[in-house]
């Protein structure tokens, strides 16, 4: 597996003023996710290639963001912004872009309405995407969120597939937090893990039914700091899973230490993944 980190670590940080990425390769990572929109930008691209630290993905913007909005002109919106990143990513040498199918449904009418625009959005991104090889890696999501179980999002992933020539352009970013959340992780390991191009690692105390709306107990911890069970996870992925495997952690969840939540990466890559 190729090990990579988040620039989600530094969200709090403006790029522009500063920004050390040196901590990562002490924490034996050599590549990054941009996390979109903070670091779209050359100025992130040059102080990481400084630090010898190479692009593997990108995560597409999702604040007033939403491809399966019922709000037309937002959801073009957020396909014109993909795409831009997707050029960005290009440039970047990146090889996978994280969309979010879609936003928190209140009812069944509204998912199943969703789930009509998502595909559409994705069936005019995938061609656009497939031009300057990028692949969309479709996230999972929390409760109440387009995108919440394995079948849901096997079924986007399905629909879209029919209409493009490489099926391997489209496919799951496995979040392991999302996935303790609706208790799909044995799933998605055991049954769809060849769809998988892509893993967003973190941690969590699992569903304590808080307002699903704003997902508040997907805390982004190192792994290891919540309830996972990581040895057994490690256990079904080492041997066959050959995509990117990306710590997506929160600062402002746990601690403003960086540095400190990079040992805590450090010590969990020198346990299970080394």
């Amino acid at each position: 597996m190729l090990i990579a980190i988040s620039t989600l670590l530094y969200i709090n940080e403006n790029p522009q003023n500063g920004v050390d990425f040196s901590g990562i390769s002490s924490a034996s990572i050599n590549n990054v996710e941009l996390s979109f929109p903070v670091h779209a930008n050359k100025c992130t691209l040059k102080k990481l290639s400084n630090q010898g630290l190479g692009v593997i993905s990108a995560h597409a913007d999702f604040i007033n963001m939403d491809i399966s909005s019922p709000d037309k002109k937002l959801r073009q919106n957020s396909i014109n912004t993909i795409k831009e990143r997707i050029l960005f990513l290009k440039k970047a040498g990146g090889r996978f872009l994280v969309v979010h199918p879609g936003d928190f449904c209140q009812t069944e009418e509204e998912r199943s309405i969703r789930l009509g625009f998502s595909i559409n959005s994705l069936d005019e991104i995938l061609p656009y995407a497939e031009k300057n090889g990028v692949c969309i890696a479709i996230e999972n999501m929390p409760n109440s969120f387009l995108g919440d179980s394995p079948e849901e999002l096997l079924y986007i992933i399905g629909q879209v597939r029919k209409k493009i020539s490489n099926k391997g352009a489209i496919g799951i970013c496995f979040d392991s937090g999302h996935a303790f959340l609706t208790k799909t992780i044995d799933i998605y390991l055991n049954k769809y893990l060849s769809d998988i191009i892509g893993m967003h690692i973190h941690d969590n105390f699992g569903d304590i039914n808080m307002d699903y709306r704003y997902a508040p107990d997907d805390k982004h911890l190192p792994p290891g700091k919540g309830c996972i069970d990581w040895a057994s996870f490690i256990k079904k992925v080492k041997k066959s899973y050959k995509g990117a495997f990306v710590f997506e952690i929160m600062p402002w969840q746990n601690s403003n230490n960086i540095i400190s939540l990079l040992g805590d990466i450090k010590s969990f890559i020198k346990k299970f993944c080394l």
